[in-house]
Formats: C-alpha cells, sequence, structure tokens
C-alpha cells in the first residue's frame, strides 16, 4: 500500500513538473493601465491549443483588451475533440491591456487554456498590481494553480458612457456582468436572451423592420392568433439562421455576416426586395410554393413557410457585433459541445427578434381591420416604396454609390407619377386626392433633388472632406504613421453594416471627436472577403464582426485600445479623455 501511495505521489509530481510553465509581466501605461506579456513555455511533446485561450478577472473594474500574439501556429488533435486544432507547440508569448474604471490596487487574471496533455481546461492565476508606486520597470509574477473547472470566457470592452447618464447601454453592461459570473447553463440562457432584448434597440436590427413587414403582410390572415404564430414562426427563422451564423464566426474567426460583400448574394437579396415589394402595391400575390402550403391550400401560405422566409431573411439582417454578442461568442467558443453554443446563440437570437416579433404581427394584423377605405392600400404602398429603398440599400455594397443615386431618383420618380396619376381618376373623396396630390409633388420635387445629386457625382465629382480625412488603404496609412511618429485609429467597417454607419455620423463625424482624431493617422477599412490586406487584419487582430474600432502602434502592429458597437452609446466627452490619455 506504501509503495502504491508513493508511486501516486510521484505520478503526479511528474505531471506537474512536466507542464507548460507561465511567466507574466506588466509594465503600467499610466496610472490606470497595465500592458501584460505572458510569457508560455509548453513543455516538451506539449501542445497549447489557441482557441482555447481566455483571460478574464475577479474584479468588474477591470476591464481587459483582447489579446494578442506574433507567434505562428501548427496544427495538433485535442484529446476528446476529435479534430486538429491550431496550437503552440514552441515558446511563446501573448500581450494584452488591462484597465481600472476605478482606484483599485490589484485584481486577479485568470488565464484558462487547453493542453494536448489534457482533456479539461486549466486556469493560471496572477496579481495585477495597479499601485501608484508602481515604476517604468516591469514586474513579474508568477501563476499560481487554481479550479480548472471553472470556466472563464474573455470579457467584453465596456461602454463608454457617462456615470451620470441611464442608459439601455448601462443594463446591457450590467447583464453582461451577470451573465460572466455565472456558469449556470439555464440562468445564463434566460440572461442571453433579455440581453439580444436590449441589443435589439440599435440600428442594427432596423433595416429588418420593412423585410419583416413586406414578408408577413404577403402571408397576411383574418385571424389575430394566426398572425402571431406567422410572426413567432418568422422570428424563428431569423433566431436560427442567427445563430448558424454566430457559430461559423466563433468557429472559424471570420468576419460575422461577410457574405453581404458577395455581389451574387446582394442582388439576390435585392431582388428578394423588389419582389415582396409587387405584393404592397397589390400586382400579385406572395407566391408560396405548393410543397410549403398547407394542406387547406390557404392562400395566405403556411407557418413553415413564414419559418423558411424568416430564415432567409435572417441572412440579410446586418449582423454588427456588439458587446454583447462579443460576450456570447466568447462563451460559446469556450464550451466544449455545439449543442449548448447553439441555444445560447439561439437565446441571443431570439432576444434580438423580439421586437421584429411584435411590429410583424402588428402589420400583419392590419388584415383584421376592416378593408373599406383607401387609408389601407395607401399604408401598404408606403410598406412597398420602403422595401424598394432596402434593395437599394443592400445594392449599395456591390453598386458604385453614383449609380445607387440615379436608382434612388428613378424610383422616387415613378412614384411621384403614380401618385399624380391617381389624382385624375374620378373615383376617390376629394381630400385623398389632395393628399396624394401635395405628396407626389412633394416626391417630384426630391427626385429631380436627387438627379441633380446624382449628375453632380456622376460628371463632377467632388472629393469629400471624409474622404480626404481617412485612409482607406491600410499600407498607406501605416506609412503614414511610421513617417510622422503617430499611432494608427482604424475604423473597420462595411456596407451592410448599419450600426457602423450610425457610429460614424453621431460620434466620428463630431468637430471635437474629429479633432482628437487628427492627432493619430485615421484609417477606415472596408471588410471585403477577397482583400489579402484585410484577411491579414482580421487574423492578426482577432476580427470576428463589426463595428470594430482600434488603435494600434504602427512599427510592429501591437494592439494598444478595442473598441465595439458601444460607441454608438459613448458620451463623446469620456471617448475623446480616453483617447487623449492613449496620447500620453
Amino acid at each position: 500500500m506504501n509503495k502504491l501511495l508513493l508511486s501516486s505521489i510521484i505520478i503526479t509530481l511528474s505531471a506537474c513538473l512536466h507542464a507548460a510553465q507561465f511567466s507574466l509581466t506588466q509594465r503600467p501605461m499610466g496610472r490606470n493601465e497595465l500592458e501584460i506579456v505572458l510569457y508560455v513555455r509548453p513543455d516538451e511533446g506539449e501542445a497549447l491549443f489557441k482557441d482555447y485561450f481566455a483571460f478574464s478577472t475577479d474584479h468588474p473594474e477591470v476591464i481587459l483588451t483582447p489579446w494578442s500574439t506574433t507567434s505562428k501556429t501548427i496544427t495538433a488533435d485535442a484529446k476528446g475533440i476529435g479534430s486538429a486544432l491550431p496550437a503552440f507547440k514552441q515558446p511563446f508569448a501573448i500581450t494584452l491591456h488591462a484597465q481600472r474604471t476605478n482606484n483599485i490596487p490589484e485584481a486577479g487574471l485568470y488565464f484558462t487554456y487547453l493542453s494536448s496533455n489534457k482533456r479539461q481546461p486549466s486556469q493560471e492565476l496572477f496579481t495585477l498590481a495597479f499601485s501608484p508606486q508602481h515604476t517604468a520597470a516591469a514586474a513579474t509574477v508568477h501563476a499560481d494553480q487554481s479550479d480548472p473547472e471553472k470556466t472563464i470566457c474573455l470579457p467584453a470592452a465596456e461602454p463608454i458612457t457617462s456615470p451620470k447618464t441611464f442608459s439601455l447601454s448601462a443594463w446591457s453592461n450590467y447583464l453582461e456582468d451577470i451573465i460572466k459570473a455565472t456558469s449556470n447553463f439555464w440562468v445564463r440562457f434566460l440572461l442571453i436572451l433579455l440581453l439580444g432584448l436590449f441589443m435589439s434597440f440599435t440600428p442594427c436590427i432596423y433595416p429588418m423592420i420593412p423585410i419583416t413587414v413586406g414578408i408577413l403582410q404577403g402571408t397576411g390572415h383574418r385571424s389575430l392568433g394566426r398572425n402571431i404564430a406567422h410572426a413567432t414562426a418568422y422570428s424563428t427563422g431569423v433566431a436560427i439562421t442567427f445563430a448558424l451564423l454566430g457559430l461559423i464566426a466563433a468557429a472559424s474567426g471570420t468576419i460575422f455576416g461577410s457574405m453581404m460583400t458577395s455581389p451574387v448574394v446582394v442582388l439576390l437579396i435585392s431582388a428578394l426586395l423588389i419582389y415582396l415589394s409587387g405584393t404592397m402595391f397589390g400586382w400579385y400575390e406572395l407566391y408560396i410554393p405548393r410543397s410549403l402550403q398547407e394542406r387547406q391550400h390557404t392562400h395566405h401560405g403556411s407557418i413553415l413557410s413564414s419559418f423558411i422566409f424568416g430564415a432567409i431573411s435572417g441572412t440579410v439582417a446586418s449582423p454588427c457585433l456588439s458587446p454583447g454578442l462579443a460576450l456570447v461568442l466568447c462563451i460559446v467558443a469556450s464550451l466544449g459541445s455545439k449543442i449548448m453554443g447553439f441555444l445560447l446563440l439561439f437565446a441571443f437570437g431570439i432576444g434580438l427578434s423580439i421586437p421584429l416579433m411584435i411590429i410583424g404581427t402588428f402589420s400583419n394584423s392590419l388584415n383584421v381591420l376592416p378593408r373599406s377605405g383607401m387609408w389601407m392600400v395607401e399604408f401598404k404602398k408606403i410598406f412597398g416604396f420602403l422595401l424598394l429603398g432596402m434593395a437599394l440599400y443592400y445594392a449599395n455594397n456591390v453598386l458604385p454609390y453614383w449609380v445607387i443615386l440615379w436608382l434612388l431618383g428613378l424610383l422616387i420618380a415613378i412614384a411621384s407619377v403614380q401618385y399624380l396619376w391617381t389624382v385624375e381618376q374620378p373615383h376617390g373623396p376629394k381630400l385623398m386626392k389632395r393628399l396624394k396630390s401635395l405628396f407626389g409633388i412633394l416626391l417630384l420635387v426630391g427626385a429631380v433633388l436627387i438627379f441633380v445629386e446624382a449628375y453632380q457625382t456622376t460628371f463632377h465629382p467632388i472629393q469629400a472632406e471624409n474622404e480626404t480625412f481617412w485612409f482607406t488603404n491600410y499600407e498607406l496609412a501605416r506609412a503614414k504613421a511610421k513617417e510622422e511618429h503617430k499611432l494608427l485609429f482604424l475604423d473597420f467597417w462595411a456596407p451592410f453594416c448599419s450600426i457602423c454607419t450610425a457610429i460614424d455620423k453621431t460620434v466620428l463625424k463630431d468637430d471635437a471627436v474629429r479633432q482628437t482624431l487628427a492627432k493619430f493617422v485615421p484609417g477606415k477599412i472596408e471588410m471585403i472577403m477577397t482583400d489579402t490586406t484585410v484577411q491579414h487584419l482580421k487574423e492578426t487582430f482577432e476580427i470576428v464582426g463589426l463595428p470594430v474600432f482600434i488603435v494600434i502602434d504602427p512599427d510592429d502592429e501591437k494592439l494598444i485600445k478595442r473598441w465595439g458597437g458601444e460607441l454608438y452609446h459613448a458620451d463623446k466627452k469620456a471617448f475623446i479623455k480616453e483617447l487623449e490619455e492613449i496620447l500620453k
């Protein structure tokens, strides 16, 4: 028995000795920020899997930036997973930053990883010291062992908001803290669903509203309960597609929604929206394939058809990466079960779809109201024009801006002619005719103004101030930053990202913000799938969705600061102050 006990002790000690070794160096970047470099030396024959790396702290007032490394990975097999994953077998270093939002002296830093020698994730604990006595000299801290069963996830960036202002983002931030603190799956499921509901009140979901109305109006029913069922099925389809795209993003690291840069996909979506707009004008009924219709052969379409249309429409929604979604993707990436990950992302998608469900039920239930009067027809026409406008919105991804202007002018001109033509018809009340006449004239004036702008853009283009302020080529921006010894501020965006446009208009075009950004070399990088430079930036800075804003050192591409969709709710003065702190 004693020999058996002694053998067990020797084996245990050997396992502890033959494992990866860690050391951490931290350097002050000001009073409230630390630059952290974690040095890792795997044991001989051991592999550490990159996809399972995660950092977290034990204090809610310490914010961590996403980690980065310049070391190259190899492919290795992971126990219990059954697939080859990128891993490190040679010594490597990980860099990230920690920033405190309150005057706390220290906090615990957790590093979670998966080794090829173990089936379960392991965890290392370090101490971060923010004391004012810190000097510029780096301090090295060695790891302590901790509970390997605890799941740790990389925290998302915190919103920059004024502490005296109550906002929706504050509630979202509060929910994120609770989600990070619990490991109970069902508690997380409910909280993530609620988080998705809060995130639905951002511009990301706005382009889906006319699409939802257009589809569900085409499958309308005279029963309110039936309309609720259609809207629920449609929203469920949206959520499932959202969850599938999220799983792809978490597994592959590719940009979330990058298919929207494919000309074929975009033109198909635009064609679908134009087809749906025809039902709003009463040109034809929405066609549902017979295989999807109910046995009763109702012309209103089946619940299954609404679900399928919702699944298709889920690819249309601008899937911008918000702080909440970043947190969910991180949790999903750290789970061993893809089924559990899918359910969490599905909960987030359902939360996002709740407003669509309500709007869809309301618009679809217009069919329950009496059909007497022309107001119903005119109301549906408005949604028809919205759908045509959305078709141009998505076509803007692949067509030049001047082409979009000409098409938009033509669309408004056709609408004007239609309203003015109906005025000449003998039937209808006089008040309605006068309103149509006024609306038609206003549309005609708008069409003329857009045609003038289209002519100017096509034949006499003027370089906009926004184009002269921002570099659009990464290599040129980096070269300029090196030459002037400045930092790089990069805005990663795409035409399909509605929140990217909203942040640009509300925050980045603010005069005070632009004055501060002028102290950097500012660059706007459009995320195009076929661009090799963009692929390099995605991998280097781990961009899995939009919007993303970063500050980097142009010499070694070291990440200094990172923001996401939280800038939409940002207090501009706080954002400017944060930029000024980086420049010190």
